[in-house]
């Protein structure tokens, strides 16, 4: 499965879209020990794990749906401090021509 932020793939061509796919997660803001690491504001590795958890669900949806690839990729994080987040990733499923 290729996921991507672009809207197109270099060198392949798009055969059909199939539609929209969207996932959410929702997870507890960084503990105090992680923000005391993160003092500079740099909360990477907080998203970087909410992200990976986007992507495999991305997966599984583009696969649900028959899709080769998720286009157009984008993440948003709403309420990211010390309360729950609530992160949704949106994109277009597609099947490639083979």
């Amino acid at each position: 499965m290729i996921i991507t932020t672009t809207d197109t793939l270099q060198g392949v061509e798009i055969a059909e879209y199939i539609g929209i796919v969207t996932v959410a997660t929702a997870a507890d803001g960084p503990s105090m020990k992680e923000m005391i690491k993160c003092k500079n504001g740099d909360f990477s590795v907080v998203g970087e794990t909410v992200n990976a958890a986007l992507t495999a669900d991305l997966t599984r949806a583009g696969e649900k749906v028959g899709a080769d690839a998720i286009i157009g990729v984008r993440f948003q994080n709403v309420g990211f401090g010390m309360k729950t987040n609530y992160t949704y990733s949106i994109g277009t499923a597609v099947k490639l021509k083979k």
